[in-house]
């Protein structure tokens, strides 16, 4: 008699709908970063690209900046007194918008 050799079937443990839903889970995870940056470069590339010299620009960009922060402050201290996850969460993102737009208005100014 001959014997054949069986070929190994590949088990998962998860299944297409798992891998759907995990990837749901990670778009609601992250979007408020992302849209945070679509804001953050876009308001750069508005303010860098509309004002009249490199120096508008880095004064326009730091005057956003600073507002950004004062956001963030404020957010900061109002969720440690109220203890809500939310802001938490839009205290980050204020804080990347804050760090980002100063750059991405040079990078706007020599878009124009």
């Amino acid at each position: 008699m001959s014997s054949k050799k069986l070929k190994p079937i590949k088990i998962s443990n998860t299944d297409d709908s798992q891998n759907i839903q995990i990837w749901k889970l990670l778009a609601h995870k992250y979007w408020g970063t992302l849209v945070a940056f679509l804001i953050s470069i876009s308001a750069g590339i508005a303010i860098g690209a509309s004002s009249r010299s490199m120096i508008e620009s880095y004064i326009y960009g730091s005057v956003v900046a600073v507002q950004g922060i004062i956001c963030f402050l404020a957010s900061f201290f109002y969720s440690n007194l109220y203890k809500r996850s939310t802001l938490r969460k839009f205290t980050i993102y204020l804080l990347i918008i804050a760090c980002l737009i100063p750059s991405i208005c040079w990078c706007g100014f020599y878009l124009e």
